[in-house]
Formats: structure tokens, C-alpha cells, sequence
């Protein structure tokens, strides 16, 4: 992969929701504005956490999320401001490594930042 600007490096944003139907929304809306070049979500899966002093288990849909370092602030903003959780799960994970014509595809359908 070649070498890029820092706001060019590649990452996955995730969250989750017990609601496909709002990740749904979510997805369309940062594909719409091009902070993501790709969404997918997969589910249900099983999340076993704690919530108030208490463990909690249920299923939820697991929203990923393809952009560039650039775009995370407005997707945080974006996925914050529509979420049905009080603490939504909001994480970027770095790309370290993708094929050259995947990577030139997945910055090519991002809103430029000029």
C-alpha cells in the first residue's frame, strides 16, 4: 500500500445498536455525505457487557463503517447526535494494510477535503 497524507489514513468506524433500523438510517446518512465510502451491517451478535453495576446480555447489529482519519469527527458527531444509546459505542480502528486498487476505490467515493 502506498504511503499517504495522515488525513488520508484509511480506518473503520463501528457501532452498535439493538436497532437495525436506525443503523440502517445511519449508514444511508454518512454514505449520502461521503464520509464513508462503504457501511455494512451484520447481526445479529450477541454482546455481553456491564450497564449500571450490572451484566447485561442482548443482541445487537454491528454498523462498520470504511472513511479516512479526516471524516471521524463528523461521523463521532453524526452517529452521537442519532443514537439510541445514552453512551453510543463510537470506535476507529487504523487500516494498516489494503490492496492498491481497493484503496484508491475507498478514497475516490470520499467527500474531498479541499
Amino acid at each position: 500500500m502506498s504511503s499517504r497524507e495522515p488525513n488520508q489514513q484509511l480506518i473503520l468506524v463501528q457501532t452498535t445498536s439493538d436497532d437495525r433500523s436506525l443503523l440502517e438510517s445511519i449508514a444511508n446518512g454518512v454514505i449520502s455525505e461521503r464520509w464513508a465510502a462503504c457501511a455494512q451491517i451484520m447481526g445479529p451478535i450477541q454482546s455481553t457487557y456491564w450497564w449500571q453495576d450490572k451484566l447485561c446480555q442482548n443482541n445487537e447489529y454491528l454498523l462498520t463503517m470504511k472513511s479516512t482519519l479526516a471524516h471521524l469527527g463528523e461521523l463521532r458527531s453524526f452517529i452521537s447526535q442519532r443514537h439510541n444509546y445514552e453512551v453510543p459505542e463510537v470506535i476507529s480502528i487504523a487500516v494498516s494494510s489494503c490492496n492498491d486498487n481497493y484503496q484508491r476505490w475507498w478514497l475516490a467515493e470520499l467527500r474531498s477535503l479541499t
